[in-house]
């Protein structure tokens, strides 16, 4: 039985970084609280100066129905009226994100049935192939959304299925293991939503400029304990519906904060992103070495493995949870 939301103000100030949550992983918004809860976890930011809250509400994905309209009103059935009454609809529409371009949104202002407030909800349903996830938004006013909605701009895209894509050669790992680089490490990186709130017209409107520089790209290391590792790179570009890949497999060792690669096989490939793409095999590069940090940054702060690319940036990785 699914449950309605409740308000809650927990504390623990929650990372940036990559979360995993019942099936699938996402980014977690930055300088939010999270609090779980039964098939939900609900992350919260509170504006002491402003006086406003945003919530952020993700739950347990679900079997799909089999079109977006069907999953749009279980979800909102669901999590959306055991709790709030509808007072006026704002706005209900498709929301194309790059991982899941049959989404959609409905968004409306509604009356807590607990303390009689108003709040404005807007309930995302991210559609994934067989399987949908529900995630819903919540604030008090117009003006807390224009304040929040670059957190969900850079949420929404970044939630993807943790099953590794279907073209990766089988490679068995661990989770990974504190304190060492056993495991398997992700990092993220996804364009923000092609849509934001105009708070003069009370309108959601469409960000020309972003429609049409929409990517996502995965970057992922596989370090086993027996020496070997995979680091795959996945390039979606879905503006111009391309995706790159980038798959190597070879030996690591590790000496005086760096990492000593040596490549044994690699493959490469590339294709329309509506259809598989095909792996075929290239010559592996020379042996390379890349300095690393596993654990907190000493310049950025954030937790994770953090690996100095050729180009000396660095990128920080994290273990979905």
């Amino acid at each position: 039985m699914r449950v309605g939301i409740l308000f809650l103000f927990p504390v623990g100030l929650a990372l940036a970084q990559p979360q995993r949550f019942d099936q699938y992983t996402y980014q977690a918004p930055a300088g939010y609280t999270s609090q779980a809860g039964t098939g939900r976890i609900t992350w919260t930011r509170i504006d002491q100066t402003r006086k406003f809250y945003c919530q952020i509400v993700l739950f347990e994905s679900q079997r799909s129905l089999g079109s977006a309209p069907a999953d749009l009103a279980a979800e909102w059935k669901a999590v959306v009226e055991p709790s709030f009454e509808t007072r006026k609809e704002i706005l209900q529409c498709d929301l194309p994100l790059p991982a899941a371009p049959e989404s959609v949104v409905r968004i409306a202002d509604t009356t807590s049935k607990g303390d009689k407030s108003r709040v404005l909800v807007s309930l995302y349903v991210l559609r994934f192939p067989s399987r949908y996830v529900g995630m819903m938004q919540l604030a008090p006013h117009e003006q807390a959304i224009e304040a929040c909605q670059a957190d969900l701009a850079s949420l929404l895209p970044s939630l993807s299925f943790a099953a590794p894509p279907p073209a990766a050669p089988a490679t068995s790992a661990a989770p990974a293991v504190p304190g060492t680089l056993t495991g398997v490490w992700q990092r993220v990186q996804a364009s923000q939503v092609a849509t934001r709130y105009n708070t003069i017209t009370q309108q959601w409107e469409t960000d020309p400029v972003a429609a049409l520089n929409q990517f996502r790209h995965t970057y992922s290391y596989t370090f086993q304990p027996d020496g070997q590792y995979v680091s795959d790179i996945e390039l979606d570009n879905f503006s111009r519906y391309r995706r790159d890949r980038n798959w190597e497999r070879g030996r690591y060792s590790v000496s005086g904060g760096t990492i000593q690669f040596q490549p044994q096989e690699y493959k490469k490939g590339g294709s329309d992103r509506r259809t598989e793409t095909v792996l075929s095999p290239a010559p592996a590069p020379a042996p390379y070495t890349l300095r690393f940090i596993l654990g907190p940054h000493p310049q950025y702060g954030n937790i994770g493995l953090h690996i100095q690319d050729a180009n000396g940036a660095w990128g920080s990785f994290s273990a979905p949870r």
